[in-house]
């Protein structure tokens, strides 16, 4: 999907936050969306909260997934 999840570079937005976005969230997407195939009702569980971790809990809850689990070894995350 890279060809598809470019981030243009811009002052308003740091590096930073603009890596979290073109990774994480978009990988995130790509698994939700075509690897799972979340659809309104599923339940689901998420094993490893990290940035793609906690970017799958959001858009698994935008695309209507009723039961969702995050499973994390650290409790501080």
């Amino acid at each position: 999907m890279a060809e598809y999840c470019v981030t243009p570079a811009h002052e308003s937005l740091p590096y930073t936050e603009s890596a979290i976005l073109g990774c994480a969230v978009f990988t995130a997407y790509g698994a939700m969306a075509h690897a799972a195939e979340i659809r309104p009702g599923d339940s689901i569980d998420v094993i490893g909260i990290g940035g793609v971790g906690s970017s799958c809990l959001q858009i698994a809850r935008a695309f209507g997934a009723s039961d969702i689990i995050a499973v994390d070894v650290q409790d501080d995350n």
